[in-house]
């Protein structure tokens, strides 16, 4: 079961979140409503900011409205379906 308010994604240059690989968070389109709450790499976790740049290997979490998840989801969990 997925929680409609929240969305983990694992960065990974092998698979849907390619594009955002080498990114700053400012710069990756998060929808009206939702936002990074966390980021974390390797061992690590923190609140990112703006200039953040995502790197291969990271799991980032965003937190926000339902809609605005279901669209990263659709995005880049499950891009082949339409949104």
């Amino acid at each position: 079961m997925r929680d409609s308010r929240f969305l983990e994604l694992f960065i990974g240059a092998e698979d849907a979140t390619r594009p955002l690989v080498g990114r700053q968070i400012r710069e990756i389109g998060i929808p009206s409503g939702a936002f990074v709450a966390m980021l974390r790499r390797r061992k690590e976790s923190f609140e990112p900011v703006g200039e953040t740049e995502l790197k291969d290997g990271d799991h980032v979490t965003f937190i926000g409205e339902p809609a605005a998840i279901e669209q990263l989801y659709r995005r880049y969990v499950d891009p082949g379906k339409d949104e």
